[in-house]
């Protein structure tokens, strides 16, 4: 996706006119959003941000100055940007300013809420535009939340994970790569050896270990391809299926399995989804041309997150960009979302919001102030590289 059809979309979600649903952005004519905006769109915007960073501060009991400061500064350049979108349009909008853009989406139609006590509340004023989409699935998605966990190997947090089948974890193997070992080659291995004898997901909200911890015991598949960092190569699998115990040392069980969507046409535009996972602290920031960190990102993440990383987040968003459309994907497995996404968020789940809450898709990767990308798991299902997700519970 270019930056120009980036920052049209923002300012299409912005620009949304009031009342109208989520789905409706993509039907929002440039022109028009900028007259929305104009038209008291940059006051409401700014008010429910304004309205949401206060519940972050009052949630994080964020009573310091420098609170107040960013929600100050936010506010101000959030309006001096949006006052240049309907002056200007994109074609002018780039680096701080669609950060910006970015930020104002976030805080106010592409939310991360905590997840605290295995649920959100119904009315929690983050939840804006979703209020509705929420509470029509609320016990099946507090339901889905249960059967997401943090992954962790020697007590660092490394990923998310999510119940699959009795004893098996889905997550990417860009994760288990942090931990485990492929053998006796990276490229299609016979197996894989566990690099540390602490490797643990933990399904609850803080993931501090205890009696929600379960031990990791092998890897039983992955993508047959080694993943790097960068570049994002869309024709490998980042998959991985991992053994878990059954029973804790606390006697607990393992959460139960969650179901998969076999129709990979349910990946659909606008589509609404969301991710449950842990984002985690960011361990390398975007820098510009001259290596300076990028601030603006920086303020964002502060404003979205607070100080409160590795814990349970309900991000929801909308599929953005279909299977077979996402420039790289030979395989057509892939699609991009716009749920609000951290490093930690690798190995999430992504759940159809529209219909059954079921699993569609698999997070593995983000790019800064752009597309999310997540593997349809369907897809991956009639592609046949990891033929024990046939056994799987598929509606």
């Amino acid at each position: 996706m270019s930056e120009l059809h980036e920052s049209l979309r923002l300012i299409q979600i912005l620009g949304k006119p009031k009342g109208q649903g989520l789905e409706s952005a993509g039907g929002v004519t440039l022109e028009s959003a900028r007259t929305n905006l104009l038209d008291g769109g940059i006051r409401r915007t700014l008010d429910l941000t304004e309205a949401h960073l206060r519940t972050i501060e009052a949630r994080e009991a964020q009573t310091d100055p420098q609170a107040a400061q960013l929600r100050s500064e936010l506010l101000s350049q959030g309006e001096e940007v949006l006052h240049r979108v309907v002056r200007d349009g994109p074609s002018q909008i780039a680096g701080s300013d669609r950060a910006m853009l970015e930020a104002l989406v976030s805080l106010t139609d592409r939310p991360a809420i905590r997840v605290e006590n295995d649920r959100i509340d119904r009315n929690h004023p983050e939840l804006g535009p979703w209020s509705g989409a929420y509470a029509l699935s609320e016990p099946a998605i507090n339901a889905a939340f249960l059967s997401v966990g943090r992954i962790d190997a020697d007590g660092e947090h490394i990923g998310t994970g999510f119940v699959v089948d009795k004893g098996v974890i889905m997550t990417n193997r860009h994760v288990i790569e942090a931990f485990a070992a492929p053998i006796p080659k990276r490229t299609n291995p016979a197996g894989w050896v566990l690099q540390s004898d602490r490797v643990t997901i933990d399904f609850s909200d803080d993931a501090r270990g205890g009696p929600t911890a379960f031990r990791i015991k092998s890897i039983i598949d992955a993508g047959k391809q080694p993943i790097s960092d960068l570049p994002v190569e869309f024709t490998k699998l980042d998959m991985a299926l991992l053994e878990v115990e059954t029973t804790n040392a606390a006697g607990k069980e393992l959460p139960s399995r969650i179901q998969l969507e076999a129709d990979a046409d349910r990946v659909k535009h606008n589509l609404r989804i969301f991710t449950v996972g842990y984002p985690a602290r960011p361990q390398v920031l975007p820098t510009d041309a001259s290596g300076a960190i990028r601030m603006d990102v920086v303020t964002r993440l502060r404003a979205i997150y607070g100080t409160k990383y590795g814990v349970k987040y309900f991000s929801p968003g909308i599929v953005s960009t279909l299977l077979g459309q996402v420039e790289g994907d030979g395989k057509s497995w892939v699609f991009n979302h716009d749920a609000t996404t951290l490093g930690g968020n690798s190995g999430s789940a992504a759940f159809d919001l529209d219909g059954t809450i079921a699993i569609v898709g698999l997070h593995f990767a983000g790019d800064w102030l752009r597309a999310n990308h997540a593997h349809a798991v369907a897809a991956v299902k009639a592609a046949h590289e990891l033929p024990r997700v046939d056994a799987f519970d598929w509606i």
